[in-house]
């Protein structure tokens, strides 16, 4: 929130909120004991706000240039006076009228602006949304400062630039939120139906029912979608022709005279379900006594990375003498 969005009432209630609760508060300002010393140790306090001695005499001067003008404080900016006392006195207040929403300007005493160590003099600063201030962007705070040491000159700049805000601006500067209300209303429609969309989406009964659509005949306008379920049917069409099939799975041991040891060891009957079979002697066959098709597997196999799996042809493990098998019914 920038100094001149701050509302009168947040000041005052986040200062009411500190003094209430004795927050102890360390030093935000960066100021050395040294630098507080300069900006006097006495404290103002006006308004129910405890100032530093500086912003006290601007402070003062403004209430010679106008009795009716009002100050909150701005705890964002402070200084620790007296670690001992507890005491922590502000460096910033807002300036407002009774009845005013927004502060008009803001007032400043200390090292403000651009710092430069100890050679930095204190000024009276004034902050207004009157004041452009080219040499900084206007994301800055300085881009709407105007800083002197001199107090009398820091007055006239006061009185030349802390104007009240006008309907017309605080219309500008609330118009925001009644925009996102008219935005929200004219968006509440389309929430719903995405809302109704995603939950459609979410149905697999829904799905269901598009597919057999398709199936029976229908084309939609979209080429992509038509394509997408194509690939839809012949996937699922895939899937049902291999959970009727059951997968035989056989150990292949070759053996050092070049036959092989062939053992069924597991039924794969669908995506969800294995059966080991129980155990059996091993069949004993020559590489002439062993079926084309397994002779095949096992020359593919061979050629594969250790633990490849080769779909409806089986895995090679890590040796070269053992594989892991698909076989029909009737290979062995």
């Amino acid at each position: 929130m920038s100094y001149n969005e701050r509302t009168i009432s947040y000041a005052k209630q986040r200062h009411a909120n500190v003094v209430k609760t004795q927050e102890r508060w360390s030093d935000s300002s960066g100021y050395s004991d040294s630098e507080v010393a300069e900006m006097g140790r006495v404290s103002s306090f006006i308004d129910g706000v405890h100032m530093t001695n500086g912003l006290g005499l601007f402070v003062g001067e403004l209430r010679k240039l106008d009795k009716n003008l009002q100050f909150a404080a701005n705890d964002t900016e402070y200084v620790a006076l007296s670690a001992a006392s507890g005491v922590n006195a502000v460096c910033s207040v807002l300036v407002y009228y009774a009845g005013d929403r927004y502060a008009m300007a803001e007032i400043k005493y200390g090292k403000v602006g651009v710092r430069n160590a100890a050679s930095t003099p204190n000024k009276f600063a004034v902050l207004s949304r009157k004041i452009n201030n080219e040499k900084y962007t206007q994301y800055r705070e300085q881009f709407y400062m105007s800083a002197s040491t001199d107090l009398h000159k820091a007055v006239k700049t006061f009185r030349r630039y802390a104007i009240p805000y006008a309907p017309y601006e605080i219309a500008q500067m609330t118009v925001r939120s009644t925009a996102h209300k008219v935005i929200e209303a004219k968006t509440k429609p389309r929430m719903a139906w995405h809302g109704a969309r995603s939950e459609i989406r979410a149905d697999n009964a829904f799905w269901d029912d598009v597919l057999r659509l398709y199936e029976s005949g229908h084309k939609f306008s979209s080429p992509k979608v038509n394509a997408e379920f194509q690939k839809w049917v012949d996937a699922k069409r895939e899937e049902r022709e291999r959970e009727a099939k059951a997968v035989h799975i056989c150990a292949v041991e070759v053996l050092d005279d070049g036959g092989f040891s062939l053992t069924k060891v597991m039924d794969v009957n669908d995506d969800t379900a294995y059966k080991k079979l129980p155990p059996t002697s091993p069949m004993i066959v020559t590489q002439e006594g062993l079926p084309e098709s397994m002779q095949q597997k096992l020359a593919l196999l061979s050629m594969m990375e250790p633990n490849a799996y080769v779909e409806d042809v089986g895995v090679r493990t890590h040796d070269d003498w053992f594989y892991w098998v698909h076989i029909d019914g009737n290979e062995i």
